[in-house]
């Protein structure tokens, strides 16, 4: 069975603001990760059912902000994160609000010309 080994960016949001309110443990950082690994249970499950993928997802946090308020300065911080880390993984998934969606999957096409793996 392949891993594959994808990083899970969160931007806060819809998604963002569901962690926040799964966060019963002590540990900030240990009810983040249990809550994303929760929220991506079931891909995770069809992964390895349908296509024989053990999925390794590894949840960062880039910011927690409503979407309507994302910025260049994000665009520019989350294109040098993937920069950062794109050797350790094999895609990458950022979370993302609606609102903005669109301006921020545009500025990082223009950053990440040709990444050779999804982002």
């Amino acid at each position: 069975m392949t891993t594959h080994k994808m990083l899970l960016i969160s931007t806060g949001g819809t998604i963002g603001g569901e962690i926040a309110k799964r966060k019963k443990h002590e540990d900030e950082e240990y009810a983040k990760a249990e809550a994303f690994s929760e929220l991506t249970r079931d891909t995770v499950s069809y992964l390895k059912k349908e296509y024989d993928i053990d999925a390794d997802i590894e949840p960062e946090e880039f910011c927690e902000v409503d979407s309507s308020d994302i910025k260049p300065s994000h665009w520019t911080g989350l294109s040098e994160l993937v920069h950062n880390k794109f050797n350790e993984y094999d895609s990458f998934v950022i979370t993302h609000g609606t609102n903005t969606l669109g301006y921020t999957c545009a500025a990082l096409s223009f950053a990440l010309v040709n990444p050779g793996k999804p982002v």
